[in-house]
């Protein structure tokens, strides 16, 4: 998926499986520098290109807070969250997976839980014959390979197709408002985005950074984020809507005891002469592109 131009982010903090952690106060990021070293990483400027610079990415996840948080939003998005953090042992487990395994292309963060929102992962295969709305099956019954520690601190994979639809409905029903259980279409907030697909080769690139001792870096924080205007290549999105919500990956290091976004470990591909910092976006959005 070639992304032509910068794409907003969703932010996510991770805690314990997903479940009682609740947002921070936006911490102040270490100082950032303005030349590039052999540690920065280059995003290829290829159909892996997911870079997105800080400053459009938080300005994203601000427009995200506002939308879905702000004063005008129901009670119930008091328990959407906008950050989750994911220990490094989930992205290299996911690459191990992807690595070893034949036929799979990437990787879909579902939406889900009735109570705080979650993040529910399901591997996924390139569809045989794609269309505009079905391009990656979900594959449920998928089994990846998890250590006993990272098993206790992510629980939202592996969960076969009952129970993983059942969470996703949940978030559809109380946080997108769908009318119909399970069905996308009959939602009142139809610009909360149900779920974003990830390429494998983000995912790969992703666990290179945190395999790099050079970075410091402890995992992935995930942040929500919404767009604020349609983007040039929405129909390949699967953007719909001008607000649409998404997700956005930052590495993260410890500092002073809290997993912090480090911006500057990703540099613009197009930046020559400065490193531009930035994430990872997303790359398909759901309803428009679920399967």
């Amino acid at each position: 998926m070639i992304i032509k131009r910068t794409l907003p982010v969703l932010l996510i903090k991770f805690c314990l499986a997903f479940t009682a952690c609740e947002s921070k106060v936006k911490q102040p990021l270490p100082a950032a520098t303005a030349s590039i070293d052999s540690n920065k990483v280059a995003i290829k400027s290829s159909g892996c290109s997911y870079y997105i610079s800080q400053t459009e990415g938080e300005d994203m996840i601000d427009q995200f807070k506002k939308i879905y948080r702000g004063s005008g939003a129901g009670s119930q998005m008091r328990d959407l969250r906008d950050s989750f953090w994911m220990d490094s042992c989930v992205f290299m487990s996911l690459h191990r997976f992807l690595s070893s395994s034949n036929g799979y292309d990437g990787v879909r963060f579902f939406m889900a839980g009735k109570g705080k929102s979650e993040l529910l992962i399901v591997p996924t295969k390139k569809q045989a014959n794609q269309t505009a709305n079905s391009k990656h099956s979900n594959e449920w019954g998928s089994r990846v390979s998890l250590t006993s520690k990272c098993a206790g601190l992510f629980k939202n994979i592996n969960l076969g197709k009952n129970l993983s639809e059942a969470a996703i409905n949940n978030f559809g029903e109380r946080f997108r408002e769908e009318g119909i259980r399970g069905n996308r279409g009959s939602a009142k907030v139809d610009s909360l985005s149900a779920g974003v697909w990830m390429d494998t080769c983000v995912i790969a690139t992703i666990a290179n950074i945190l395999r790099n001792p050079a970075h410091h870096t402890d995992g992935i924080m995930v942040l929500a984020a919404a767009y604020q205007a349609l983007q040039g290549n929405a129909s390949d999105l699967g953007q719909f809507k001008q607000n649409q919500s998404t997700l956005i990956f930052v590495p993260t290091s410890k500092v002073g005891g809290a997993d912090v976004p480090q911006w500057d470990i990703l540099k613009n591909p197009n930046a020559t002469t400065k490193a531009i910092l930035g994430g990872f976006n997303h790359s398909q959005l759901c309803p428009q592109i679920c399967d």
